[in-house]
């Protein structure tokens, strides 16, 4: 049995969707306190999963395919590219680490859009904190894993034939 498009990318949603919801209950159970690149990484996943909805429900043919399979791909690559800092800040020495910063609200709230940005990407000490290890890693190297997913997810359904 094949997957049409817009049911892979109703998996990808719910994927998405769902690597949010374990991100808030790891937050709000476990007491996990997110850094603002880990608050930036949810932030894209829930773009991606908004994108893969949108897809879905639009349910394109030819070109559109492609259309929203780019949007997917150059998106995932912003997160792949954020969760990259992060393993990056995670693994640095600890005298390299950058100083704490300010939390994510603040910056939004005081600075405009690209300076906060450019500030939360240089990452802060709690970015250097991997935190307590899931299942064995840290959460910033499972964002990377699941950015990666996805980006593979993505290039699998734009080759499937059509189902007849």
């Amino acid at each position: 049995m094949r997957l049409s498009f817009p049911a892979c990318c109703l998996l990808g949603a719910a994927f998405c969707f769902s690597l949010i919801a374990i991100a808030i209950s790891l937050e709000v159970f476990a007491h996990f306190e997110p850094c603002p690149l880990c608050l930036l990484q949810r932030y894209v996943f829930g773009a991606i999963g908004l994108l893969f909805l949108i897809a879905a429900i639009h349910a394109p043919t030819g070109r559109g395919r492609y259309g929203y399979g780019s949007l997917l791909l150059i998106t995932i690559s912003i997160g792949l590219a954020i969760a990259g800092r992060h393993v990056w800040l995670v693994n640095l020495p600890l005298d390299e680490q950058p100083p704490c910063g300010p939390s994510l609200a603040f910056l939004m709230n005081n600075y405009p859009l690209l300076d906060s940005l450019r500030f939360i990407l240089k990452g802060t000490a709690d970015c250097g904190q991997a935190g307590k290890p899931f299942l064995g890693l840290s959460l910033p190297v499972w964002a990377l894993g699941s950015f990666g997913s996805l980006f593979l997810y993505v290039l699998i359904i734009l080759r499937l034939k059509r189902p007849t």
